[in-house]
Formats: structure tokens, C-alpha cells, sequence
């Protein structure tokens, strides 16, 4: 049952339901808008550090109040256990990578480009946000990304709470933030490098039939070269995200631009003569060497017109940044060159996940201490790249038993076979609301749905109807080569007036 209000936001529909809270949209009288107004669920009110949990929620919602920039969702008002936030419409990159696979490496960048400046707006006001995923990033109806759920409490540093609930979604977390270490802007600019990695590639980096198996990837496997999942992407990609995805913090990319810059390639160039100690990127590129006053009103027309911005400043910087730490890394070499597509030596397939060793802690100091993902000899800033191997992109890869694939002629698909369509509701009939709902989700590896979102609405009344009745559904699972795989699968359901 929905409940009436939030203060004085009159709630109109449930559009989220996550592991801490509910989201609502609600219409705002004071001002005459729709919000989304988020909520904490009961459990995390009451209790021993309920306290504790309210004060931290009150100090982000008003930490994240603060931040002022386009791509990112803004905070207006927060009561008790609520956040009132801008209401956007449009798809999370979710959705786009459920309906198309993975994105073009300029679109991609176009969307990361503002997030990766969101993220550093944040860290610089001393707030990380913790949860970055495609879930939470919206790309709206213009085509510009927002960022969701600054602002929001996380009740636990670590991922596992006492009573074994995951908080979080692991196969986006660093493994130092499973560890459970004290949060910094390194979670982030992590997180951000795996939704790159998956909108480049239509796939995680670490995979697994449950949590446990996905946590003992990311704090032990090595990813999989992007190229292994799609060849058509730029060679030197397979060394950015090795260097992005590092087990070691230190290296890693410090900021999220720096990592967009290093995956922005015809700039990167530029920048290798300078991090090299050459002549200047900004040289290269035929910079105005003149100086940019802080205040660029008091330039003459003339002046500001040739005067680079400070947001190009910033993105030269950036670039510069990530040059030399991947060239300090030995990840790249400065050779322009592309590398040959055909492996010297092809990574592994991956295989059956490991488990965790039998009485091994799920986190914390006890955990083995994960593989150096670089050679124990640091490598020359010149060292060719071409040793380190590359994926073969003809090999077949033998599907992982829950690995999300896409439907194609060597899948099977799901097949429902329990559960009813959703009846017309009394309210929906009365108030003589048609329409066709459309809804996205996720069938496992067992026949279950989640995942469940709205992909085409037909207003509230019908669009929860159809929710609650996919809910209930369940499936022949969809299988590949024989094994059991998740797939993203569509219903739809329409609704059409009595003739």
C-alpha cells in the first residue's frame, strides 16, 4: 500500500524498490513539480545504530545538497528518512546495455565524459558516492547522463552486514570497499571504470553464478581483456583497464579524468610526449601559450576568444595525468603504432568460478591477499606492449553457467511457465486508462525474474498491475551450449477500451 505523503509531497506512484529503500515519485504543491522522493526502509530506522544511521544519512543529504552540476541528480529537500530529488525521465545505461548490448566507444565516452566530471565535483566537496553502476546513471530524453543517488545513506562500510545482507552491488565495488576500508574517492573512479568496461563491452568484468563467486573474482581473478568480448575495440584498451582495474589502489587512475582521458585515445597522444618528458602536450595540440586570467570577463574579446576555458585546461591536465600513470605503470608504450590484432600469446577462456576455500572469511584482513597484477620487474616507459599478448577474437568462448548473453541463434530461449497476466484494474477501468505496458527483466540461470523495470509505461495503475504480475512469473530457463545462462527478456501487455 502506498502511503499518502512525505511531508508535504503528496506521493503519486512506487517507481524503485531496492535493498534500503523505496522510491516514490510525489508531486510537490509548493512549487507545482513532480519529485522522486527515496526513502529508508523501517529496518534501518530502528534498532541499535539507528541513530548513528539517521545522523550519517542527515550529513550526506546535506553534503550532496551542495553539489551543483549538470550530470548530476539534485538534491532539493530530506525529512527524517526521506530525500526529495529531481525527477528525471529517461533510460539508465542498464536499460541502453539490455537493448543494444554494449555502445559505440564515441558514445560511450560522450556519456562518461560529464559523469567522470560529476565524480570529481563530488570528491572535491569530500563526498564518494559509493554506488556507481549503470543503474545509476540516467541518460535522459535530450541524451545527457545523470548521476543518481548522491545524497543517499549507506548504512554499512562494508558489503555484508551482520545478518549476511549485501549492501551494494559487488560486481561494481573495488576490492578494498569489500574489504570494508574506510571509503575514498578510489571506490568511485573503480566503479566507473567497470561501467566503462561493460558499456564498451556489454559485459562485467567479473562474473559469477552467485555473490560469493562474483566477490572471489574481483578481489582475486584478473579482468578479461575488453578485447576478448569485442575485438573491434582499440588495442591499447586491454592496458587502460588492466592499469583502471588494478587490485592495488595506488595503480590505478587517481581520478575519474584521468581515466575517460586514457580511453580517449586520438587525445592521449598528445599527451605521451609530455608525461615522457618531452615537449609539451599542450604544444602539440597548438595551445595559446598566452595566460588565462582567473577572471575571463576582464580579458578583451579578442583574448577570450583564444583563451582556452578551464574545462579544457582541466581535460590536458587530465590527459597529461593519465599518460604518466600509464607510462610509469608500463602499461603503454609510446609507440603510435597499433598493435597487431593477432595474439602472441591468448589469454585463458575463463572458466567454472572457483569458491571460496572452505573456512575462508567472506572480507576483511583475514582474505588471502590477492596476485600483483603487474611483473615483478618494473617495466621501462618504452616497453613495448606487444608482449603482453592479445585476445584471440576468433576463439570460441564457452559460456559460464549465469552468464548474462544475449539472445541469438545458439541461445534457447526462457519460457514461462508459471503465472498469469496481469487483470485490468477496477481503478484503471473506472478512470478509462488504456495503453500498452512494456516491461524489461532478467531471467536467470534458474528461471527467475529480476531486474524488473518499466521500459514503456501506460500510467501507474497499469504499469504496477503488470509489475506485481511478472513478479510472480516463472521460467524454463534460457541455455547456451546446454548450460544454463541469464538473459534480458521483454513482456508486453496491452490494454485496449471495450468496443
Amino acid at each position: 500500500m502506498l502511503p499518502e505523503r512525505f511531508g508535504r509531497y503528496e506521493v503519486l506512484a512506487e517507481i524503485g524498490d531496492g535493498a534500503m529503500g523505496r522510491v516514490y515519485t510525489a508531486w510537490d504543491p509548493a512549487v507545482s513539480r513532480v519529485v522522486a522522493v527515496k526513502t529508508i526502509k523501517a529496518e534501518y530506522r530502528t534498532g541499535e545504530k539507528a541513530d548513528e544511521y539517521m545522523k550519517r544519512f542527515g550529513r550526506e543529504v546535506r553534503a550532496a545538497g551542495g553539489l551543483s552540476h549538470a550530470a548530476i541528480v539534485r538534491v532539493y529537500d530530506g525529512g527524517d528518512d526521506y530525500v526529495v530529488m529531481e525527477y528525471v525521465e529517461g533510460r539508465t545505461i542498464k536499460a541502453l546495455l539490455r537493448e543494444q548490448g554494449r555502445l559505440e566507444p564515441r558514445e560511450a565516452l560522450r556519456l562518461l565524459g560529464p559523469i567522470a566530471e560529476a565524480v570529481d565535483l563530488a570528491h572535491a566537496a569530500g563526498l564518494v558516492h559509493r554506488d556507481i553502476k549503470p543503474a545509476n546513471i540516467m541518460v535522459q530524453l535530450d541524451g545527457q547522463p545523470k548521476l543518481m543517488d548522491f545524497g543517499v545513506v549507506h548504512v554499512e562500510a562494508s558489503v555484508m552486514t551482520a545478518a549476511g545482507q549485501i549492501l551494494g552491488s559487488p560486481s561494481y565495488m573495488s576490492p578494498e570497499q569489500i574489504m570494508g576500508a574506510e571509503a575514498t574517492s578510489a571506490f568511485d573512479v573503480y566503479s566507473l571504470a567497470v561501467v566503462a568496461y561493460e558499456m564498451l563491452t556489454g559485459q562485467p568484468p567479473f562474473q559469477g553464478a552467485t555473490i560469493t563467486q562474483v566477490i572471489y573474482r574481483v578481489m582475486h581473478d584478473q579482468p578479461p581483456p575488453p578485447r576478448m568480448w569485442n575485438a573491434a575495440l582499440p588495442a591499447r584498451y586491454d592496458d587502460v583497464f588492466a592499469c583502471a582495474l588494478a587490485k592495488d589502489p595506488a595503480r590505478r587512475f587517481s581520478t575519474a579524468g584521468e581515466l575517460v582521458a586514457a580511453l580517449d585515445l586520438k587525445e592521449l597522444e598528445f599527451a605521451f610526449s609530455s608525461a615522457a618528458g618531452a615537449a609539451p602536450a599542450a604544444e602539440a595540440a597548438g595551445r595559446d601559450s598566452t595566460p588565462l586570467d582567473d577572471q575571463q570577463t576582464l580579458l578583451s574579446p579578442a583574448r577570450r576568444a583564444s583563451a582556452p576555458s578551464r574545462r579544457g585546461r582541466a581535460v590536458k591536465a587530465a590527459l597529461a595525468a593519465a599518460a604518466a600513470v600509464l607510462l610509469a605503470a608500463g602499461w603503454l608504450s609510446l609507440r603510435p603504432d597499433p598493435l597487431p590484432t593477432t595474439p602472441s600469446a591468448s589469454p585463458p577462456t575463463p572458466g567454472p568460478v572457483a569458491a571460496l576455500p572452505s573456512g575462508a572469511p567472506e572480507s576483511g584482513p583475514g582474505r588471502p591477499a590477492a596476485p600483483d597484477p603487474r611483473p615483478t620487474a618494473r617495466p621501462t616507459a618504452f616497453k613495448s606492449t606487444e608482449a603482453r599478448g592479445r585476445p584471440d577474437s576468433s576463439k570460441r568462448l564457452e559460456p559460464l553457467e549465469g552468464q548474462i548473453v544475449e539472445i541469438g541463434p545458439s541461445v534457447t530461449p526462457p519460457k514461462r511457465v508459471s503465472g498469469q497476466a496481469a487483470a485490468y484494474p477496477s481503478r484503471a477501468r473506472a478512470l478509462r486508462q488504456f495503453g500498452t505496458v512494456v516491461v524489461g527483466l532478467l531471467v536467470d540461470e534458474n528461471g527467475s525474474p529480476s531486474d524488473i523495470q518499466v521500459v514503456q509505461s501506460a500510467g501507474p495503475i497499469l504499469d504496477e498491475a503488470v509489475l506485481e504480475a511478472v513478479r510472480s512469473w516463472r521460467f524454463e530457463p534460457a541455455t547456451k551450449d546446454g548450460v544454463g545462462v541469464k538473459v534480458r527478456w521483454t513482456v508486453k501487455q496491452s490494454y485496449e477500451p471495450a468496443r
